[in-house]
C-alpha cells in the first residue's frame, strides 16, 4: 500500500519556482506514494489537472482574498486562527507524511499533524526571509513551534535556510525537468538574443532588463529580448509595456505568456537574464545552462544554481555595465553554447533525496 502524503502550500499551483519542484516529486514518487495538496488559495491554476491526474485530492482553505488592506494585514497574522479547524479535519485523512511549504505558517500545521500522529513531519523554504519588525515577532514566534513539531526542516540553498531556520536543516536543491536535458545544438548567431524567464513584477526585475536590453540595441540594432512569464504584481506588465514603447523598440522585444515552449526559446538564445533583488535558488539558471546558455545575474541570488555558466554583477552597476558584459561575450563567441556539469541537479538524484527524506533518513 502507498505511503501517503499531504503538501501544504500557500500559493495556487501556477508555474512558479515551489510549484515546479512539487510536481517533479509527484510526477517522480507517485507509484511510491499518494499525493494530496492543501492550498490556502480558491485560485485553480496551470497544474491543477496535472496534479489530479495522479490520484491524489486538493483541498483549498482561502485566505482572505478581498482588497480591504486593513483586513488583508489582519488576515496574515489570525488566519491560523480560522484555519485551524479545517485542517484538523483534513488531517482525519490518515497520513504517512505531512511536507509544508507555507513558510512560518508551518508552525500550527505540524502541530496540529503531530497531534493527528503523522510519523514524518517536513517543514520546507523555497525564499530567502526579509521581514519587518512586527513580522520578525511573529516569525519567531512560529518557528519556535516548527523547530519543536518538524522531524525535518529542508530548503533548496544553505541562504534559504539560513534565513528561516537558522540551524538543525539539510539542503535539497532545485532540480531541473529531463525535457531540458537533451543535447546542445552547436551554433553561431548573426545578433543577441536576450531571455528573462520569471514572473512579472519588481523583485525579478524585468524594467531594468529591458533597459539593458535598450543598450545592447545601439550596437545590435537587430537584437532580440524574449520575457516569459505571468504577471504576478498587479500593473507590472503595463510598466513593461509602458518602457518598451518609451523607448521604441517593440519590433525588437517579445512578451511570451508563462506555458510558452521554454525549451526552444532558451535554444534560440544566446543570454538569460535574472536580475533579481533576491533569489533563494532559481531554477531558470539551471534550465538555461541545461540547453548551453551564459547567464547574467545579480549579485544578490544564490551562486547554488551556478554550474559554470552564471556571471554575477551588482544591480547598482547599472544597465551599461550589463550591457556592456553582453556585447564583449557576444563579440567573442558569437552566443555559442557550452556544455555545463548539471549532474548534481538531475532530477532523478534529487527525488532520491526527496524519497530519503519520506522515509526519514534525511534529518
Amino acid at each position: 500500500m502507498k505511503k501517503k502524503v499531504l503538501i501544504v502550500l500557500n500559493e495556487c499551483l501556477r508555474r512558479g519556482g515551489s510549484q515546479a519542484v512539487i510536481m517533479s516529486i509527484v510526477k517522480g514518487l507517485s507509484t511510491k506514494y499518494l499525493f494530496d495538496i492543501l492550498l490556502f488559495t480558491s485560485e485553480e491554476a496551470y497544474y491543477d489537472e496535472e496534479f489530479k491526474s495522479y490520484g491524489g485530492n486538493i483541498y483549498r482553505i482561502p485566505n482572505y482574498e478581498g482588497n480591504n488592506k486593513i483586513r488583508k494585514k489582519l488576515d496574515i497574522y489570525l488566519r491560523w486562527i480560522w484555519h485551524k479547524k479545517k485542517v484538523k479535519k483534513i488531517l482525519e485523512n490518515k497520513y504517512d507524511i505531512i511536507h509544508c511549504i507555507n513558510g512560518f505558517e508551518s508552525g500550527y500545521v505540524l502541530k496540529l499533524a503531530k497531534k493527528a500522529q503523522i510519523s514524518i513531519r517536513i517543514s520546507m523554504t523555497a525564499t530567502i526571509t526579509n521581514a519587518n519588525a512586527l513580522r520578525k515577532i511573529y516569525n519567531s514566534f512560529w518557528l519556535k513551534r516548527i523547530m519543536k513539531y518538524s522531524t525535518a526542516n529542508v530548503g533548496c540553498s544553505k541562504e534559504a535556510c539560513e534565513t528561516m531556520y537558522e540551524k538543525n536543516y539539510c539542503v535539497i536543491p532545485n532540480s531541473y525537468r529531463k525535457e531540458f536535458d537533451v543535447p546542445i545544438i552547436k551554433r553561431e548567431f548573426d545578433d543577441p538574443a536576450l531571455i528573462q524567464i520569471a514572473s512579472f513584477g519588481s523583485n525579478k526585475n524585468q524594467l531594468f532588463t529591458i533597459k539593458t536590453f535598450n543598450e545592447v540595441l545601439k550596437e545590435y540594432p537587430k537584437a532580440l529580448l524574449h520575457l516569459v512569464g505571468y504577471e504576478l504584481e498587479k500593473g507590472y506588465v503595463d510598466k513593461i509595456n509602458s518602457l518598451v514603447e518609451q523607448l521604441q523598440i517593440k519590433d525588437n522585444v517579445i512578451i511570451h505568456k508563462a506555458n510558452a515552449n521554454t525549451v526552444d526559446l532558451l535554444n534560440n538564445s544566446t543570454h538569460l537574464l535574472l536580475p533579481s533583488h533576491k533569489e533563494s535558488f532559481g531554477i531558470v539558471l539551471l534550465e538555461a545552462q541545461a540547453r548551453g546558455l551564459k547567464c547574467i545575474v545579480s549579485d544578490t541570488v544564490s551562486d547554488a544554481a551556478n554550474c559554470g555558466g552564471c556571471i554575477y554583477l551588482p544591480i547598482n552597476d547599472g544597465e551599461k555595465i550589463w550591457a556592456d558584459y553582453i556585447v564583449d561575450d557576444f563579440s567573442k563567441n558569437k552566443g555559442q553554447h557550452q556544455e555545463y556539469d548539471l549532474t548534481s541537479f538531475k532530477e532523478d538524484y534529487i527525488l532520491k533525496q526527496y524519497e530519503d527524506l519520506y522515509e526519514g533518513k534525511l534529518k
